[in-house]
């Protein structure tokens, strides 16, 4: 299932992924998808940050859910997994889904808040190319603060991708970090977990819909103990010298910001043209060894 017919190569505008379009959202709550409750949920949100196989139909079938995601008062772009742990082309290609779904329910009037979503370091230049500077952006931490390498992957990439897309609101889901970031933030609260607690007595009733208490750590410190913390489990990945995982990119920073929908490509370099980190094996690293130990 490719959606072809919905969005192509023409559709990217000669870069990688289909562009989002910024939004100027500021959610009063957000909400699972859920179909059957589309239509129950006022000027909600919709969010995908549940397991993929609960929201895989709209990619499956995105022209049947047009309608139903025009039920709630607009949507965060899709969240198919991306984690560190997964091949790259996996998540190159859960990149993209996201993406085209965002940039084809944009289409369709849908207001949709574009999401920071990456987790392998080898993927933080090309998860920004075509996302809008400024707006409103969404996090969210689920599965993300348990584990120490993936703490620190969004830390890391967080740190990276504030500075280029510089949103005017953050909108950010799941476990509180107890970091500063350097924009407006607000913390929502996961209405799963509420109805749990009230369903179960812990609590007499649901949490605020958004909470936001203020951050603790500036974003680079908190990157830095993250690091600390996850040495031993980020290692496979790769570490620079100074012990820190290298985003492979010839970008320098200041050219490290994503382009605007209705911007032409800059000449820059991708990560995957650089030598020492190629994409593909070369033909002589194809060969196999004869009897003789000679290549052939």
């Amino acid at each position: 299932m490719y959606n072809l017919h919905l969005v192509d190569a023409a559709d990217c505008l000669g870069g990688v992924w289909p562009p989002v379009r910024p939004s100027q959202a500021l959610p009063r709550r957000l909400t699972t998808f859920y179909p059957k409750t589309a239509g129950e949920n006022g000027d909600a949100y919709a969010h995908f940050f549940i397991d993929d196989y609960r929201f895989e139909r709209v990619w499956s079938d995105p022209e049947r859910y047009v309608p139903v995601l025009k039920k709630y008062g607009g949507v965060v772009m899709p969240d198919f997994s991306t984690y560190h742990i997964m091949p790259l082309p996996m998540q190159w290609w859960n990149v993209y889904r996201s993406r085209m779904l965002a940039h084809y329910w944009q289409e369709n009037g849908i207001d949709v808040i574009p999401l920071l979503q990456c987790g392998d370091p080898r993927m933080y230049d090309y998860a920004l190319e075509g996302m809008p500077v400024g707006g409103t952006y969404a996090i969210a931490t689920n599965g993300q603060v348990q584990d120490k390498a993936n703490l620190f992957y969004l830390l890391e990439f967080l740190e990276i991708a504030l500075d280029a897309v510089r949103p005017d609101l953050l909108v950010a889901y799941g476990k509180k970090l107890d970091i500063r970031l350097p924009c407006e933030v607000i913390w929502y609260t996961n209405d799963n977990t509420n109805r749990v607690a009230v369903n179960t007595g812990r609590i007499d009733a649901p949490l605020p819909d958004y909470i936001d208490e203020g951050n603790v750590l500036a974003l680079a410190d908190a990157r830095e103990r993250a690091m600390l913390e996850a040495e031993s489990e980020v290692a496979p990945i790769g570490l620079s010298g100074d012990g820190y995982v290298r985003a492979v990119s010839t970008l320098r920073p200041e050219e490290r910001r994503p382009l605007m929908f209705n911007e032409e490509l800059p000449n820059w370099t991708p990560w995957y043209a650089d030598e020492a980190v190629p994409l593909l094996p070369s033909a002589d690293d194809m060969l196999l060894p004869s009897e003789d130990g000679e290549t052939g």
